[in-house]
This record gives C-alpha cells, sequence and structure tokens, in this order.
C-alpha cells in the first residue's frame, strides 16, 4: 500500500476498501498466504501468523461500518494450525548434577531454585529476597519454601522450592 507510515497506508486500504468486498479481501487473502509460504519454510511461526490475522481482523471490523463484510472464518481455515505447545522438557538428575558441579557457589541456589519451583529465567528480574518466605514444620525444619514469582504484576503467582533449594540460597545471601 502506498504511503509513508502505517497510518498512511492503514488510511489508503481504508479508501480502496470501502464498497470494494473483492478486492479487500484478495489483499488481505495475498497478505496471509505470503506469510503462510514463510510459515512453510520455518521462517514463521503458525501462532504469530494467527496473530497477525487477527491484528488485521481487529482493524477491518474497528472501521467495519465504511467496509464491505469478509469470511474470516473462511480466511482463518486456511491458516496452518498453531502448536498450543512447547519442546520444554524438565532436565534429567545427570544434567542437574552437570550443572551445579561447577565451581562458581552461585549456581547451585539458581538450578535448585529453577528445577525446583519451575520458573522461567525472566522470573529473576522480578525475584526479591522478600519474595521467599521459608515453611516449617512443627520442629522447626524447613521443609520447602513459598515463591511469589513476578510480583505485583498481573502474571503474579506462588510457587514453591525445595529445602534443598532454598538452604543453597541462604548460604549464598
Amino acid at each position: 500500500m502506498p504511503g509513508k507510515d502505517i497510518e498512511e497506508q492503514g488510511q489508503a486500504f481504508l479508501e480502496k476498501a470501502t464498497g470494494n468486498k473483492q478486492w479487500a479481501e484478495e489483499k488481505i487473502f495475498l497478505f496471509l498466504d505470503f506469510h503462510k509460504q514463510r510459515v512453510l519454510r520455518k521462517e514463521l511461526a503458525a501462532g504469530t501468523l494467527k496473530n497477525l490475522c487477527l491484528a488485521i481482523k481487529t482493524f477491518y471490523e474497528t472501521y467495519g461500518e465504511s467496509l464491505p463484510p469478509i469470511n474470516w472464518k473462511r480466511m482463518s481455515k486456511a491458516l496452518p494450525k498453531a502448536r498450543s505447545w512447547s519442546n520444554d522438557r524438565a532436565p534429567t538428575i545427570e544434567e542437574i548434577r552437570k550443572l551445579v558441579g561447577f565451581t562458581d557457589r552461585r549456581i547451585k541456589p539458581i538450578i535448585y531454585t529453577m528445577c525446583s519451583s519451575g520458573i522461567r529465567v525472566g522470573a529473576w528480574d522480578f525475584l526479591q529476597w522478600k519474595h521467599v518466605s521459608p515453611i516449617t514444620n512443627e520442629k522447626g525444619e524447613i521443609i520447602a519454601a513459598k515463591l511469589v514469582v513476578y510480583a505485583g504484576e498481573p502474571d503474579e503467582y506462588y510457587t514453591f522450592i525445595t529445602p534443598e533449594a532454598y538452604i543453597n540460597s541462604c548460604t549464598v545471601m
């Protein structure tokens, strides 16, 4: 579309698409087909293509009163199916042993915490010592620790770590 920025290109699309359903459907289909080919070449994930389609649909529906209706269900059926799972796996005991065998004493609490709690690397940016609370039994022994992950964020949640992870973290502090 002609235009030096996205706003001008959007305006140009709206002007051409108004009253011309066939042109609008064809242009959207060509755009999605181009990116579908990228998915097939593994340059783009199928989930990303679905998000591109949703952005176009939202734009189109925002200005829908002046544009002819499009069959979005038919368009979305032509898109490749996105995976709803990842290829992640839990580390093996041997892999954990290898990692904690490093001489840097800061590695052990990090590995134990991540393995026992299931947090991702990005959670460390939000984690503070005040978000870790030990849990003790009647004898006063630490049996676990509670972690507040992404504290203060909309994605905040609780998880737990093993006594080994908590104790190793305390020795580094």
